[in-house]
């Protein structure tokens, strides 16, 4: 979402006067840029089945381990390309283990992983036992698209993401970690030295849990046929073993009968075509022994095409507009057979009926030239409701919610959205916001229900965050406030958010208690609506 200009008259209102000291991500961006790096490792607790996670002293045996890496926005950014080098699990005793290492590299576009995950690599046979941290290493960063493009790495390229506790890799079992690099929390001033360039510091929200990833949309992995599966040497091809591309190792691929299996030609084919050292493309999910249980694997080359419909499914084709960039005319038409796979969000299997004008999508498939022009033929498409970004300008209660009124440009009106009551509302990245502080002058993203047509309709709501920069001057921790800045802000912080030390050679999470008067902090999190002047903070970094 690009900057959004106030309409005529809005800066004079009282709110946006008190706000003035505050800085949001977006403005932030216009001055120096540079990605740092929010830590959260969760921690784990016992498992059942044949052995605990997190419990026990058994340290013999290995396991397995999945990489995942994810993104949320940047404002301004198309696209912020980073080049991991390395990933390692630092045991409590004894050497570094590399589940991913390359001297040239993988190349990343982190904006490509909104709301989709990448798998970097699945590594077997992890010797068993208890771990400490998660240790990155970077070696290049590029920007596109934005005010600023030259950013610098730091002079290691490597972090150490420290949880509070440790975790463990239970033998002949599966620990599945998931770096999430929150890029509009990347924004921060640190030029480095006269060149004024900005310092690349990773950081990365962490997850980690036991067995197969938490659910969220997986990407589509392409790579070569190592070898082919056939158990039962009967013929009847179960699965591959799929070299991935740069270097990130094999990873088993598991067919079913609802697996469907394209040709280089585009058409729907059986596993007989599957051969070792072809290329092919393959979407699906992780179970908890790393295993790839795919939904549709394509032979040869593919494309996916970002867009959104622009019309019903009419005798099995419906119209579409490519999003800028893409290489395409302005309008093409995607073509859906009877194999073609629809997806609603990520793995809810729908028929065409559900392809509704408006609608976000993406289509995986092939170019064919039509009588009246482009025509996509679609292996898959994937579905996800309207968005509609901008400006706050009111929320009055009716009756079951909320009506949010929008300013979401200069040229057009303002815009009704119904809120129904419980409808989720986050902070980018950051967990659930009470509606309480949905306030006049937030920049939010709001996603629309594509099966309500008589009204607008939210089915969750994304607020973006403010920042607070300043140092402590006094602590309250039996009420959880701050005061911060030279204005004298005073800052809640809210129970469950996320405080990280960024002073030494590694990201730290720490408590409340642990803030000092003369702190230096990077304070992200909303202003209250009422006259108290209050900043909630959801996640704090102190940073000097």
């Amino acid at each position: 979402m690009g900057p959004i200009v106030w309409k005529s008259g809005k800066d004079a209102i009282g709110r946006r006067r008190r706000m003035r000291r505050l800085t949001t991500v977006a403005s932030l961006v216009v001055t120096l840029v540079c990605l740092a790096i929010v830590v959260y490792l969760a921690g784990c607790g016992s498992g059942g089945g044949g052995g605990s996670f997190g419990v026990g002293t058994d340290q013999s045996g290995t396991g397995t381990v999945s990489v995942l890496l994810t993104d949320g926005p940047a404002d301004e950014y198309e696209k912020i390309w980073i080049t991991v080098n390395e990933v390692s699990l630092i045991p409590v005793h004894g050497d570094p283990v590399v589940l991913f290492r390359s001297e040239e590299g993988y190349e990343v576009d982190l904006l490509e992983l909104r709301d989709d995950d990448f798998l970097l690599t699945v590594k077997k046979r992890v010797p068993a036992g208890w771990y400490e941290k998660v240790r990155l290493r970077i070696s290049d960063i590029e920007a596109e698209g934005g005010p600023r493009d030259d950013m610098v790495i730091l002079p290691s390229g490597k972090i150490d993401l420290n949880p509070r506790g440790s975790f463990r890799v239970v033998p002949g079992g599966m620990l599945s970690i998931r770096l999430d690099i929150d890029a509009n929390k990347s924004i921060h001033l640190h030029p480095a030295g006269k060149s004024e360039k900005c310092i690349f510091r990773p950081v990365v929200f962490v997850d980690i849990q036991p067995g197969e990833p938490i659910r969220r949309c997986p990407q589509v992995l392409d790579g070569t046929i190592l070898s082919l599966i056939d158990e039962d040497r009967d013929g009847e091809i179960e699965g591959f073993i799929l070299d991935l591309s740069g270097g990130r190792g094999g990873l088993e691929v598991r067919l079913s009968k609802d697996t469907v299996v394209w040709n280089e030609l585009g058409k729907p084919s059986s596993s007989d075509v599957l051969e070792v050292d072809r290329k092919v493309k393959v979407r699906g999910r992780l179970d908890a022994k790393g295993r790839l249980h795919a939904s549709v694997v394509v032979i040869g080359d593919v494309f996916v095409f970002k867009g959104k419909v622009a019309g019903p499914v009419v005798k099995g084709v419906f119209p579409f507009t490519p999003d800028p960039g893409t290489g395409l005319l302005p309008d093409a038409e995607v073509e859906v057979l009877e194999k073609t796979l629809i997806f609603l969000g990520c793995d809810n299997p729908v028929g065409p009926e559900a392809i509704q004008e408006g609608m976000a999508t993406r289509v995986f498939g092939w170019i064919l030239e039509g009588d009246d022009g482009i025509v996509i033929r679609a292996a898959a498409v994937f579905l996800r409701p309207e968005e509609i970004s901008g400006e706050v300008v009111s929320l009055v209660p009716v009756v079951g919610g909320d009506i949010l009124t929008l300013w979401v440009d200069e040229s057009a009106d303002n815009v009704d959205i119904f809120l129904p009551v419980g409808v989720p509302i986050f902070l980018e990245g950051d967990g659930p916001v009470p509606i309480e502080l949905l306030c006049e002058g937030q920049k939010v993203r709001v996603l629309l229900d594509p099966y309500e047509r008589s009204q607008l309709t939210a089915t969750e709501v994304q607020v973006e965050s403010e920042l607070l920069v300043g140092e402590v001057t006094d602590v309250d921790e039996t009420s959880r406030m701050l005061i911060v800045g030279v204005e004298n802000v005073p800052v809640y912080v809210r129970p469950g958010a996320t405080i990280l030390d960024q002073r030494g050679d590694e990201d730290e999470l720490v408590w409340l208690s642990q803030i000092e008067v003369d702190d230096e902090l990077r304070i992200f999190g909303l202003s209250d609506c009422s006259e108290l002047d209050v900043f909630h903070a959801f996640v704090v970094l102190i940073v000097n």
